[in-house]
């Protein structure tokens, strides 16, 4: 007897599956009905295994069942766009089906304009004065608009490095310029809301972000330059619409610079051909805990539940999470206005 896709079957070629699919998920309590005497059903596939491994097989879809004989879909009869979906962990584990849920969010890069608002207020809370709602809806507005066009403009390199969003990018690419195009109005009204100050860090953060397409390529560069416009954003931003000092805001600015840096090291790590991932993840641990010691000091000290779940992400990047192309914005960016809320929350 053997023990697959969750019960007991004869020592017979069984259908062992490999993608997340309802009926899939079903398929143990169907092999529980099969006797030894039962013909077992194929997919669908060429009838000898030469012509298999020579040609591509023709009329296969992505959710249907792996070969009988062999654990495993060679990953050559499956679509570039869909080998993301390819796991070794039980079928019916719906763990990552859940996080894909949340694409729409993530891919539109709705999700990563979320996140500035919560680190801006969290850094005003921080600082002692107040944010202006039209700060915050500047730096949701420019964050969506410099991300998104991004993805748009970058779709040749980001096949190869994020092949679900680029798929999802280039499904929705007509809705998604509508959504960009719709934010810089909105960016422009918040904008001139504020003093004339603040038109400093829009347009230092604004020129890296425009810029970025041409700028990346070295990874400790791009880390640099892309967390300095963050804390840019997070911090300058909303120091100067409330007319605060930016020398008070040095030390909150620390730890977000921290912080923000690990979230990049992390995201990298994520990517073929950058370095290995554990060692990326040990860096971006050390970047957090050092940001955790700078929460000490005065005027950082509620911004500690931002390091510490920022911490916990990146940690567990070590762990070798199978789905990292997810697992990067859903959960080392998703920690930042978590810990952003839990600051606000207890500050």
């Amino acid at each position: 007897m053997k023990v697959r896709a969750g019960c007991e079957v004869e020592d017979e070629p069984q259908p062992d599956s490999v993608f997340h699919h309802a009926v899939v998920c079903d398929l143990h309590t169907l092999l529980q009905q099969l006797d030894a005497r039962d013909t077992p059903q194929r997919a669908m596939r060429p009838l000898h295994d030469v012509p298999r491994r020579g040609f591509e097989t023709v009329g296969r879809s992505a959710n249907q069942l792996a070969h009988l004989r062999n654990r495993h879909t060679p990953t050559s009869l499956v679509p570039a766009s869909g080998r993301g979906y390819l796991t070794a962990r039980h079928p019916c584990d719906h763990s990552e089906t859940r996080i894909r849920v949340l694409d729409p969010l993530v891919f539109s890069s709705l999700w990563a304009a979320a996140v500035t608002p919560w680190l801006m207020y969290a850094a005003a809370d921080a600082n002692g004065f107040p944010l202006p709602a039209a700060a915050a809806v500047l730096g949701f507005a420019g964050t969506l608009v410099v991300y998104g066009l991004d993805r748009l403009r970058d779709l040749a390199r980001d096949r190869v490095t994020k092949p679900a969003r680029s798929a999802f990018v280039t499904r929705h690419a007509g809705s998604l310029r509508g959504m960009y195009s719709l934010a810089v109005p909105v960016g422009v009204i918040a904008l001139v809301q504020l003093p004339p100050a603040s038109w400093l860090p829009v347009g230092l953060a604004g020129g890296l972000g425009l810029f970025h397409r041409r700028l990346k390529g070295t990874p400790a560069l791009e880390v640099a330059y892309v967390a300095f416009a963050w804390v840019t954003i997070c911090i300058g931003l909303p120091v100067t619409a409330a007319r605060g000092s930016l020398a008070a805001a040095v030390p909150s600015a620390s730890v977000l610079a921290l912080v923000l840096a690990a979230n990049l090291v992390a995201s990298n790590a994520a990517e073929p051909g950058v370095g290995p991932t554990r060692r990326l993840a040990a860096k971006a641990v050390a970047l957090c805990t050092a940001g955790l010691v700078v929460c000490a000091l005065p005027g950082a000290q509620t911004l500690w539940p931002i390091a510490l779940f920022e911490l916990l992400a990146v940690a567990g990047l070590a762990a070798g999470p199978t789905d990292t192309e997810r697992y990067g914005p859903v959960v080392i960016d998703g920690a930042l206005p978590v810990g952003a809320a839990v600051a606000l929350w207890l500050g």
